[in-house]
């Protein structure tokens, strides 16, 4: 058992039950996997870990409590963004709930009553906003990140009552007087009035240029960054529990690195990954030296190999998907573009048909 303080966010989709009840599988598969891809992106820009995923929500950990509130802002404005072009029914919203404090750390599962009161919180709060704890409070930087409190609430299962407090929109006060808002406020004093960002982009604008490498000019092209991390992620995850199984676990740095030689993604590592895994790769040459038998030394080069071999074939299968995933998200902005049109246009059709009932009662 291990216990180490966290920082613990609960988020989910707004009246996700309902949505289900009037979707088609595929509309809901698509509808989690836009969840997915709007939450992991940015969680792993923000140092965050996902603990699991609940079906229409996500437990996530993070070490810095600022992190995980900067994280909800940028999540929100980029959901605020993807859903300006899509239909009224094809839209969702997503509530934050943070709170702060002691876990039991077991399986790579995390337990506690940091935990509850998280899902507690998580009760309060409404589609689009962002609710956190008074231990959240006490810790986090308020030179980063605006906050409102919304006052003590009795939570169930919760002794005490806990003070609850929320991150306010940018419509509800104007202005965020922050060191962090002035890089931004330039340039949302000359956006119109509706296409404000509802927490002004003050964190988004933080991770915008990160997520794929360079500068990301649409939302498709971040959902995309997203969705290719996480095949990526996922493949050499798979090809790493295997290695586990075979009692090699420490030739896993090879794996990875030949994954990203094979792959020639960027989106998956970091200067920290690349220490990490030449770490290991020392200590297994190390290892390597004290083999005295040729044989066991053979084994061992040969199941690089194999291991490597599995990553590059993982790799070109994950390519494939990101080109079938490039090609359905470049199809669902011109449909986006298509019903944006048909709906100004039928706006326009219904406006002169206004204008020629006027026109027949009162002529003159």
């Amino acid at each position: 058992m291990k216990l180490e303080v966290l920082t613990i966010v609960f988020v989910d989709i707004k009246d996700y039950t309902s949505k289900t009840s009037e979707q088609s599988r595929g509309a809901n598969e698509r509808l989690l996997a836009r969840f997915a891809g709007l939450v992991k992106p940015m969680v792993r820009e923000f140092h965050g870990s996902i603990v699991k995923s609940l079906g229409d929500a996500y437990l996530i950990t993070f070490k810095s409590p600022t992190d995980s509130l900067l994280c909800a802002m940028a999540c929100q404005d980029q959901l605020s963004q993807r859903n300006r072009p899509l239909a009224k029914d094809e839209r969702f919203e997503v509530r934050f709930a943070i709170n702060a404090g002691e876990v039991r750390i077991e399986r790579g599962d995390v337990f506690g009553e940091a935990v509850n009161i998280a899902a507690r919180i998580e009760g309060l709060a409404k589609g689009g906003e962002i609710y956190f704890s008074e231990a959240v409070y006490l810790l986090m930087n308020k030179s980063e990140v605006p906050f409102e409190e919304v006052g003590p609430q009795k939570l169930k299962g919760i002794s005490e009552a806990v003070t609850v407090y929320r991150v306010p929109k940018l419509s509800e006060v104007g202005t965020y007087k922050l060191a962090l808002a002035a890089d931004t406020a330039k340039d949302q004093a000359n956006e119109p009035g509706p296409q404000k960002l509802p927490y002004g982009g003050l964190a988004l604008k933080k991770v915008h240029t990160h997520l794929t490498g360079q500068a990301v000019e649409s939302d498709g092209a971040l959902y995309l960054g997203g969705a290719l991390s996480e095949m990526h992620y996922t493949a050499a995850s798979l090809a790493a529990q295997w290695t586990k199984k075979i009692w090699f676990k420490p030739f896993w740095p090879f794996l990875y690195l030949g994954f990203f030689a094979v792959s020639g993604s960027r989106l998956l590592f970091s200067p920290k990954t690349y220490k990490a895994a030449f770490a290991r790769l020392k200590k297994m040459i190390r290892l390597f030296q004290q083999y005295t038998s040729y044989r066991r030394k053979v084994l061992a080069a040969a199941t690089v190999l194999v291991l490597l071999l599995v990553a590059g074939v993982l790799a070109w299968q994950q390519h494939q998907s990101a080109k079938q995933m490039q090609a359905y998200m470049a199809q669902l902005e011109v449909q986006a573009h298509e019903a944006a049109l048909a709906r100004a246009k039928a706006a326009a059709a219904q406006k002169e048909l206004v204008k020629e009932k006027k026109k027949m009662h009162f002529p003159w």
